[in-house]
């Protein structure tokens, strides 16, 4: 193993020696990198390097727009089609899933939709988990789609100003009862009146106070952002996957079956794992200023 040298301090003081404290990164000499192009083949290499619109390896360039992700140090990289703007995504197993959040990153905010850019294979266009999980990656990313994966031309606005508080079950029925709040009362929502009803029974609340959700292990409502534009199989997948947050064990499915099913698991696992990452990254970050903020202190700690 080497190791990589990231910060050293250093001070001279009549009082003091040198004060030298060092954060030190291992890396191993024989990293390897997985490039995977759009065309679905695949390159190894011992160097990848970030040169502008490419990527350097180490004995060819590779375009960035021919690139569907780079797998390295336990991360996965793609990049955007409009400057090449490097993206952390979630890792997959299932090569439908992978490409279609991979595609997602890269294409999302661009002009071009379903069918307007290569794929692996063609096949993917008519695969109902492709589009599932293409839809979830990009409502991530803030952007909203009809059922067939195309970007809506306007975006359904997040705007408070509900004229009727309704409660949107998970049978697909909805409850509209008008303008008295809702409360929630141990496992059940309540609303002034005498209304109630599980919260087993509740998939989305809508109020002037925008859409919400109950989350199943805190019974608490909490906003849903951003808001979705339909109750197909896969928004229905989003949904399930905020209610249920980690907690995917405890998931009580909706009674769907054939291709429906598929489109809502192949779409609660990619909103989970976007999920799961956002909570990675938001560790690391906390950690590393942590870290940060524990030097400083070591070194003033230090000084005369």
């Amino acid at each position: 193993m080497l190791s990589m040298t990231t910060c050293m301090f250093t001070r001279m003081s009549r009082s003091l020696p040198v004060i030298l404290i060092t954060l030190s990164i291992p890396f191993s000499a024989a990293a390897q990198y997985r490039i995977v192009l759009m065309s679905g083949d695949t390159l190894m290499s011992r160097a990848c390097s970030d040169d502008g619109d490419s990527l350097k390896l180490k004995d060819r360039h590779v375009s960035k727009r021919d690139v569907q992700f780079v797998d390295a140090y336990k991360k996965r990289r793609a990049y955007k089609h409009e400057g090449g703007k490097e993206v952390i995504v979630p890792i997959f197993s299932d090569p439908v899933l992978s490409t279609a959040t991979c595609c997602a990153a890269k294409y999302g905010g661009s002009e071009l939709g379903l069918g307007q850019f290569a794929l692996p294979d063609k096949a993917l266009l008519t695969d109902q988990r492709f589009i599932a999980a293409f839809r979830t990656a990009l409502l991530d990313q803030w952007i909203q789609t009809d059922i067939e994966g195309r970007y809506l031309k306007t975006r359904v606005s997040e705007e408070k100003g509900a004229t009727s508080n309704i409660v949107i079950l998970r049978t697909g029925d909805t409850l509209d009862v008008g303008k008295k709040d809702f409360y929630i009362k141990g496992d059940t929502l309540c609303w002034f009146g005498g209304g109630r009803t599980h919260k087993d029974q509740v998939l989305l609340l809508y109020s002037a106070k925008g859409l919400r959700y109950i989350r199943d292990a805190t019974s608490k409502a909490i906003p849903f952002h951003p808001p979705i534009c339909d109750l197909s199989p896969c928004y229905q997948g989003v949904a399930y996957a905020h209610i249920y947050g980690f907690n995917l064990g405890d998931l009580k499915a909706p009674p769907l079956s054939g291709e429906d099913l598929a489109v809502f698991q192949a779409s609660c696992e990619v909103e989970h794992a976007f999920m799961v990452e956002r909570a990675e990254q938001k560790t690391e970050s906390l950690t590393g200023a942590h870290v940060g903020m524990g030097v400083l202190r070591g070194i003033l700690f230090a000084l005369p």
